[in-house]
């Protein structure tokens, strides 16, 4: 997983949408990517969801939320339609960018490789400001903890 301090990896994925999102239109902003399993991981679903609840707090703490698997745009726009899930939710089918930010396991006696669940927060530069890896879909702070952090960079200018 990439350390406090460097530079966040550039990525432009399609979203739920079909609509391509690059890192660059974010930044400016602190940004809040939740890295999931994908479709197949029930524990992954609950935690968007709750996400979902969470994305206006987030919005008034002047960041932006995304979340990043390896699932197609098509699986996303189930979920996301499915689960009334509004964020972007990213397709890294190729799981170049799940690589890039640490995230990515190679899991080929599962049958498949993915990346691991993982919260990374990106300040207003572009500069990782905060990162968590989970082994598992369980374990990961929820929003709560992860709103400490954006009061805090909200009060800071947008910097951690």
């Amino acid at each position: 997983m990439l350390k406090n301090g460097q530079k966040a990896p550039h990525f432009t994925l399609l979203d739920q949408h079909g609509t391509e999102r690059a890192l660059d239109e974010y930044l400016g902003k602190p940004i809040v990517i939740l890295f999931f399993r994908g479709k197949f991981c029930p524990t992954s679903k609950r935690y968007l969801i709750t996400w979902q609840e969470f994305d206006r707090k987030v919005h008034n703490l002047d960041a932006r939320l995304l979340a990043m698997s390896y699932d197609s745009v098509e699986n996303h726009a189930w979920m996301a339609e499915r689960y009334d899930i509004r964020y972007p939710v990213l397709s890294d089918s190729d799981l170049k960018v799940s690589h890039s930010y640490g995230v990515y396991i190679n899991r080929h006696e599962e049958g498949f490789d993915h990346g691991e669940p993982g919260i990374v927060i990106i300040d207003k530069d572009g500069d990782i400001a905060y990162s968590i890896l989970s082994s598992g879909p369980k374990g990961l702070p929820g929003p709560g903890e992860i709103a400490a952090v954006l009061i805090y960079m909200s009060i800071h200018g947008g910097k951690y």
